[in-house]
């Protein structure tokens, strides 16, 4: 590898070649989470997926004036793709764009924005307690004429280092240097960005030299590419792995099955088996320290899990290592999907089938092709499932709770309805007090470690891994997004 590697170039450090960078990706898709990563558009502040403090951004400080007012000191000199500057009347249309698409509904009804000078941006946030600094590191400051009829987003018009010069969604992306950038003029005069489904055809174009710089080889490929001389290296991001289960009918419904099923599973198998090593387990919804020490850090117990299901009535039936209870036994279907985005999902319904057989329950793995598997998930014809889940977006636990596990959440795929949940989490996001606020983000996460809608199996936390030729530079803000920062440049002319 060479020594070079990962210093980044700027103006006057630059390698002859300042021409076209490949990145062959898993994904170029409309979701504002992906277009960030594109290094298109930025926010006000950087949020962390670790749920540290916001940092500043194109928003250089900001103050909390109390009751839920914050003004935000928008940085000078800033130029967005289209030649306009960047102030704060630009910022608040940006936002209030955002926030009428889906994505931004979250906080629709918390955040109020508006210009108060060139430079000033004032928020008020509904709740007082809101954590306003760090919503804004998830909000894209994207002019709202990038976003088509129907909130469909079409040429995303931002600040940042790369400007679109076009994009076919699905397919690839050619990006051009924005020498009006902020920062200075990005190092690389062109990125195109192309859209490769097949993990091991990405590898294949690192080292035929078809693409300088590759998003998610499969894990069992990362020693032989670090041992090629290839740079690889792990993007700033937290994913964590569930087992769903559909609480409203089925096997799931029943509160011990859940608990049950959370203390049989082998999470240290999980990571060893099917994510290679390269994971972490989890037996909480959220990394420390936000977990309340109360609550119960699930993990293999099996003796417990079969008096849990015992004291429920179901034992074993005679010569069977299977449980019954009233003539009827207890079976379970996981349902998960065969594709490329992620690849160990199968392998880990497999291992959580093996887990709870072990503790009596007949369990049996159909895997469906993504679409197929979305649209029965979405419509609630599933009993148990396996899926992902960033736990850190907008930075709030209740923001995230609210959309998965609300009554009436966007993403609630569980069905789980809880009046207790309901009104502990309306407390908390209408709390006008931190400690109000710090009590009921605890109390949301005991009733679901008490009830058990998911159960938390690992953090993926190499999910978003990138392979880089050695003759090329990368920005170490690489290390957040996983692709070319304005840093990046070639370490020498390729013949």
């Amino acid at each position: 590898m060479a020594a070079a590697v990962g210093r980044g170039c700027r103006d006057g450090d630059h390698a002859s070649r300042r021409g076209r960078l490949v990145v062959a990706t898993y994904l170029i898709n409309q979701e504002a989470i992906r277009i960030l990563r594109l290094g298109v558009v930025e926010t006000l502040t950087t949020a962390d997926y670790a749920f540290g403090p916001a940092r500043p951004h194109l928003a250089e400080r900001w103050e909390d004036l109390g009751g839920g007012l914050w003004r935000f000191h928008l940085r000078p000199g800033v130029t967005m793709h289209d030649g306009r500057p960047f102030d704060a009347a630009v910022a608040a249309a940006c936002t209030q764009r955002f926030l009428e698409t889906g994505e931004g509904s979250a906080l629709r009804a918390v955040l109020a924005v508006e210009a108060e000078g060139p430079l000033t941006l004032e928020v008020q946030a509904r709740p007082a307690a809101s954590p306003v600094p760090a919503y804004f590191g998830w909000i894209p400051m994207m002019a709202p004429e990038s976003f088509l009829e129907g909130d469909r987003l079409g040429v995303p018009i931002g600040t940042g280092p790369f400007r679109v010069e076009r994009i076919e969604y699905g397919r690839e992306a050619l990006l051009r240097a924005h020498d009006a950038w902020w920062g200075g003029p990005p190092a690389l005069r062109e990125i195109l960005v192309r859209q490769i489904d097949d993990p091991s055809t990405r590898v294949l174009m690192l080292e035929s030299g078809d693409a300088d710089w590759i998003q998610m080889p499969p894990r069992h490929e990362i020693p032989r590419l670090s041992e090629a001389g290839f740079a690889v290296l792990r993007a700033d991001y937290l994913y964590n792995v569930y087992l769903l289960f559909n609480v409203e009918s089925g096997p799931g419904a029943e509160s011990a099955v859940r608990q049950a099923a959370a203390w049989a599973v082998d999470r240290e198998r999980i990571v060893r088996v099917a994510f290679e090593g390269k994971a972490e387990p989890a037996g909480t919804i959220f990394p420390e320290p936000v977990p309340p020490p109360e609550i119960p850090r699930y993990g293999l117990h099996r003796d417990r899990a079969r008096e849990i299901l015992a004291a429920a009535g179901w034992r074993p039936a005679p010569g069977s290592p299977y449980l019954v209870r009233d003539g009827r036994g207890l079976s379970l279907t996981i349902l998960t999907a065969a594709e490329t985005l992620r690849p160990e999902w199968p392998a880990v319904a497999e291992l959580v089938r093996q887990d709870l057989e072990a503790i009596g329950i007949r369990t049996q793995v159909r895997v469906l092709e993504t679409a197929a598997w979305n649209a029965d998930v979405a419509a609630g014809r599933f009993e148990a499932t396996i899926r992902g889940r960033v736990p850190s977006l907008w930075s709030d636990p209740l923001i995230i709770l609210s959309l998965d596990f609300a009554s009436r959440g966007f993403k609630n795929v569980t069905r789980y309805r809880d009046p207790r949940f309901d009104e502990a989490l309306a407390r908390g996001l209408a709390a006008e007090d931190h400690g109000e606020r710090a009590e009921a983000v605890a109390g949301v996460q005991r009733l679901l470690a008490e009830e058990l809608p998911v159960v938390p199996l690992c953090r993926d936390t190499w999910r978003e891994v990138f392979a880089v030729d050695p003759r090329v530079r990368w920005d170490p803000g690489s290390l957040r997004t996983g692709f070319p920062g304005p840093g990046t440049c070639f370490e020498e002319d390729r013949p």
